[in-house]
């Protein structure tokens, strides 16, 4: 059901879709997890102000510095032909290397201004041209891609506005039960499997969805609390458009949402083994949310362990207008 809807009937057609989908995803996805690698930086950049090079790219999870490409295509109606292209930072000389198919390795120094995006960990920016390249007339910039949500979204989905250092500072990355995962549509999501080492420990895994105003990091010693508390495994992770995957570019949306907790429970039950009925969802505030939503979902109806909703939320409609001073 949409938890964005005024109305608190579900709507049995958009229920079957959306099982549809998540069946479809499923099917096609035998592994949620995704690679680790340049935590911070947006997925995509865009390059202006140096000819045969401007243009968006999208970043390479697998290099081992942060790498960005166009794909070769054709554009103007077949007209013209578009090379691929790469451009690449090398961090510890501060520069950037632009590199075309077929083409010659043009580098660009470091920043002519400080004034990076706070939003993103990546080096965004103004960057002086070479004196040999003294031909271009501006200096280059390479900025971060942002999605932006829609009008109902940014209501509905008040995320904190960390910049990446902070997340970092935290040290949820360095816990070895972190991981990024992979969504249907591949965006990448924060999740942490927070383990109860006790003798006493229950067999069950709480899939613990976060309220509003909150993320994964900030949750982290609310979950550890909770895993204590109920004797059992927790994992927890972040909603698209939320700390790491925000600082990606994505913005939150309620499909989202559905698409990350997918994302967690697949991740829980494929690649970590854990059997459904030893899966709790647990949603809080508007965690509530994706938490129905998957459970009401053909692969949980009548095989997860059980659900629980912490403040749990009747429509995110009613929220906004809460917030907006209309309720």
């Amino acid at each position: 059901m949409s938890f964005l809807s005024s109305s608190s009937e579900p709507n049995v057609d958009v229920i079957a879709e959306a099982d549809a989908t998540d069946a479809a995803a499923e099917e096609d996805q035998p592994s949620f997890i995704a690679p680790a690698s340049h935590l911070g930086h947006c997925r995509r950049v865009k390059v202006t102000n140096l000819p045969g090079f401007n243009d968006t790219y999208e970043l390479l999870l697998e290099e081992p510095i942060p790498t960005y490409r166009r794909s070769a295509r054709t554009a103007l109606l077949g007209s013209v032909r578009i090379p691929e292209a790469t451009i690449a930072f090398d961090e510890a000389a501060n520069t950037w290397i632009f590199q075309s198919a077929g083409g010659p390795t043009l580098r660009r120094v470091s920043p002519r201004s400080v004034d990076v995006d706070v939003m993103h960990a990546g080096p965004a920016g103004d960057y002086e041209r070479l004196p040999s390249q003294s031909s271009v007339a501006k200096a280059v910039k390479v900025e971060a891609v942002h999605n932006k949500p829609s009008l109902i979204a940014g209501l509905a989905f008040p995320f904190p506005r960390g910049a990446w250092e902070d997340y970092r500072q935290l040290g949820v990355t360095d816990d070895p039960g972190f991981a990024m995962l992979f969504t249907s549509q591949h965006e990448r999501v924060p999740a942490l499997m927070t383990r109860y080492n006790g003798n006493d420990a229950r067999p069950y895994t709480v899939v613990f969805s976060h309220g509003n105003g909150e993320d994964m990091f900030l949750n982290a010693r609310r979950v550890r609390r909770l895993s204590t508390a109920l004797k059992c495994n927790v994992l927890s992770y972040d909603f698209v458009g939320y700390s790491a995957s925000r600082l990606e570019g994505y913005a939150p949306s309620e499909q989202g949402c559905y698409r990350a907790i997918n994302a967690a429970y697949g991740y829980l039950t494929r690649d970590l083994g854990v059997a459904p009925e030893n899966v709790i969802l647990y949603g809080r505030s508007i965690g509530s949310g994706p938490t129905v939503h998957l459970a009401s979902s053909r692969q949980c109806r009548d095989t997860i362990g059980g659900v629980v909703l912490e403040c749990g939320i009747l429509s995110a409609i009613k929220v906004c207008m809460q917030l907006c001073g209309c309720g």
